[in-house]
């Protein structure tokens, strides 16, 4: 298969064909598939058809759903942003648990309130825009 240019994480693939060393340029990137992007690319268009169905205003999903990934992102056994910041720290996971609960709690009461007060993440957008 022939590409013209790809561009991931400031890569560039110039015009060519799709072969072993492109691929291996892509895992270099390390921004090839990411677990937030992806779980945002798949949940999505599965999930937003039925949340609209029963009346959840859009930007509602959508900020819920970031939320939940994010916190995903920094708790395990799927803590990408966790790995990533212990490995280039050089910190232990334990350490990193143990200074970044405060914030995972934190973040847990934020998703509980704009899961169940849906104005919270609306009102500015139904303030510019008219209520939907």
């Amino acid at each position: 298969m022939r590409i013209v240019a790809v561009d991931i994480g400031g890569t560039a693939i110039k015009s060519g064909l799709w072969n072993g060393e492109a691929i291996e340029q892509l895992k270099e990137t390390d921004t090839f598939a990411s677990e937030g992007g992806a779980a945002l690319m798949i949940i999505t268009p599965l999930l937003l058809p039925v949340a609209r169905q029963l009346g959840i205003n859009d930007y509602h999903f959508g900020l819920v759903a970031i939320v939940n990934i994010m916190i995903g992102g920094i708790t395990p056994p799927f803590g990408s942003m966790m790995f990533t910041t212990c490995g280039i720290t050089g910190c232990p996971i334990s350490e990193f648990l143990k200074e970044v609960w405060p914030f995972i709690v934190s973040l847990l009461v934020v998703l509980l309130l704009l899961t169940f007060c849906p104005f919270l993440i609306t009102c500015v957008p139904d303030l510019l825009y008219g209520a939907a």
